[in-house]
């Protein structure tokens, strides 16, 4: 596969991947890793994914909902230019279950994505580099 340029300094793009389960995140990153697409940072508390967008450029965030609010707030922070990455930076969605209406929330807030969970990482992976196809 070719190897994607992004807005950082790097050759490689670089991810945020916040999500709660171990085996996700994991297995993410080694996919990214192995096949040279990616560098991935990874969190796995709002907290500290909060704290990564404030301190580096990110170009593609995977945000796993573990709430609602603490998510959407941090979508939101992002959206109205309140972090180093770009405000309308490709974000890939990952939950357990989703309304009509938090789809539209999610639509307005220019989400790229949505992957309903359990979703297997294949799923996640398609979803990365289809974001990197509409950049």
């Amino acid at each position: 596969m070719a190897q994607v340029n992004n807005n950082n300094s790097g050759c490689m793009p670089l991810v945020l991947m916040h999500d709660y389960e171990y085996m996700i995140r994991k297995t993410f990153g080694l996919f990214a890793l192995e096949t040279n697409l990616a560098s991935v940072t990874e969190s796995s508390e709002i907290n500290q994914a909060r704290e990564s967008l404030i301190t580096q450029p990110f170009d593609l965030i995977i945000l796993g909902f573990d709430g609602w609010l603490e998510e959407i707030g941090l979508i939101q922070l992002i959206r109205e230019d309140m972090t180093l990455s770009k405000k309308d930076i490709p974000i890939i969605a990952v939950l357990s279950n989703i309304t009509a209406t938090q789809i539209d929330n999610l639509k307005q807030l220019n989400v790229t994505e949505i992957v309903l969970k359990p979703a297997r990482i294949k799923t996640i992976q398609k979803a990365f580099l289809n974001a990197y196809k509409q950049v």
